[in-house]
């Protein structure tokens, strides 16, 4: 059996092994790192834009528009259910966060379902935008 105290300083010496800047020392990632970190995220957010105008420009083909139409002509019925539907999708995801996070930390349901309503609209924003909310 070993000691509980050599274990807990032995994990007081250990260093960080993150980019992340350590607090106490004031150390910051390296600029070669800054600079491919930052190459990757323009990179990611050109494939991005690329990704949607592809997704624009399928949904609005000439092949797509009859879909399109229909789409238009559905009836009010039809939409009412499509509306009901994605609630409850939007609260069934809820709440199963919500007990998901509950041995952890007890929150109240609605809450939860709230804040993963929002994040969910904010995802289907582009350009990250749901990243900047959160």
């Amino acid at each position: 059996m070993t000691d509980p105290s050599a274990e807990s300083s032995s994990d007081a010496t250990r260093q960080p092994s993150s980019s992340l800047p350590d607090p106490d020392t004031g150390d910051s990632p390296s600029g070669g790192k800054r600079i491919a970190t930052t190459a990757v995220q323009v990179l990611g957010f050109l494939i991005g834009l690329g990704m949607l105008g592809w997704a624009v420009s399928s949904a609005f083909s000439a092949e797509n528009r009859d879909g399109l139409r229909r789409l238009g002509d559905a009836s009010p019925i039809d939409i009412a259910s499509l509306l009901a539907v994605t609630a409850v999708g939007f609260v069934v995801s809820g709440l199963m966060f919500w007990l998901t996070l509950r041995p952890v930390r007890r929150l109240k349901a609605s809450d939860v379902v709230a804040t993963n309503f929002v994040a969910i609209l904010l995802s289907y924003l582009p350009f990250k935008l749901s990243a900047l909310f959160r």
